[in-house]
């Protein structure tokens, strides 16, 4: 059982385009802990930069946990929740938005 689509959009920081939730950093971060939390499988992220004429991907703040080895899922979801709690803390990442991939 994944997230509830309406718990995504409510805690998204804002949504693009109407149907794509993107959450600054701080709320990623915390989204990342109800994520831990909850025992969610986060997949990885995608990073963008936004301004009001553009939304543009930021190739340097994807994370993408896939397991083409398949390790344990216990395994390979606490490495990704670290590396993305690595990765937001980045002080370039403060300014980006994140839409998540989730299981």
């Amino acid at each position: 059982m994944g997230v509830d689509p309406d718990f995504l959009l409510d805690r998204a920081t804002i949504m693009y385009d109407g149907d794509m939730p993107l959450f600054n950093c701080s709320d990623a971060l915390a989204f990342i802990d109800y994520l831990e939390q909850e025992n969610y499988g986060l997949l990885g992220f995608d990073g963008f930069e936004i301004s009001e004429k553009h939304i543009m991907p930021r190739m340097d703040y994807i994370l993408d946990c896939s397991n083409p080895e398949r390790a344990p899922r216990d395994i390979v979801l606490k490495q990704c929740i670290k590396t993305a709690r690595m990765i937001l803390s980045k002080p370039a990442a403060q300014n980006l938005f994140f839409e998540f991939v989730l299981e």
